[in-house]
C-alpha cells in the first residue's frame, strides 16, 4: 500500500496519493499557507469572548436586581396601603361595619391605580380581587339582619382567613 501511493504521488502532476485521486483532493504546499501555532488560533476569539461573556452576564444580573428592586418597591407600597388603612381603622372609636367597607373600597380603589412590575402582574390581581370580595361581604353585612347578618359574619371571617394566608404567601403580609 505505502509503495503504490508513493508511485502514485510521484507519477501525479500535484503529488497526489491513490486516496487523494479517488476522493478529488488537492495537495498544496505549506509556502502557500500562513502558519498560525495552534496556541494562537483562538486568541482573538477569546480576547473578545472572554470580556462578552462577563459583560454580557453582568448586564443580565443588573437588569435582574433592578427588577426585583422595582418589585421590593410595589410590594412595600401596597403593604403600606394596607398597614396605613387598618391603623387608621383600628384608631377610630366606634368604627363599625360601614367604616370598615369604605376602609377597603378605599384600599381597593388605591390598589387598583398601582402600577405592579410584570413579574407580580398576577399576585396583584388577586391581591385587588381579595379586597373586592372583602368589600362586597362588608356591604352586605351593612344590609344583613338578624340570622342573615351571623351568616354573613361567618361568611366574610373564612373570606377573610383563607385569602389572608394567599396574601402572606403572595408578600402581601400587610394586607392579610
Amino acid at each position: 500500500q505505502a509503495v503504490i501511493g508513493a508511485v502514485s504521488m510521484m507519477v501525479t502532476r500535484h503529488r497526489q496519493r491513490l486516496g487523494d485521486l479517488v476522493a478529488g483532493t488537492v495537495v498544496t504546499t505549506a509556502a502557500g499557507h500562513r502558519h498560525i501555532p495552534a496556541g494562537h488560533r483562538a486568541r482573538t476569539a477569546i480576547l473578545v469572548g472572554y470580556p462578552t461573556a462577563w459583560i454580557g452576564a453582568a448586564a443580565i444580573a443588573a437588569a435582574l436586581a433592578a427588577g426585583d428592586a422595582d418589585r421590593r418597591q410595589y410590594l412595600d407600597q401596597a403593604n403600606l396601603t394596607c398597614t396605613n388603612a387598618k391603623r387608621a381603622l383600628s384608631a377610630t372609636p366606634g368604627a363599625g361595619v360601614e367604616e370598615a367597607r369604605a376602609m377597603v373600597a378605599a384600599v381597593e380603589d388605591t390598589l387598583r391605580a398601582l402600577q405592579p412590575p410584570a413579574e407580580a402582574r398576577a399576585g396583584h390581581a388577586r391581591l385587588v380581587a381579595a379586597m373586592h370580595r372583602e368589600r362586597v361581604l362588608l356591604w352586605h353585612a351593612t344590609v344583613a339582619r338578624g340570622s342573615e347578618l351571623a351568616r354573613v359574619r361567618s361568611r366574610y371571617l373564612e373570606t377573610v382567613e383563607r385569602d389572608g394566608r394567599e396574601l402572606r404567601r403572595l408578600g402581601y403580609a400587610g394586607c392579610a
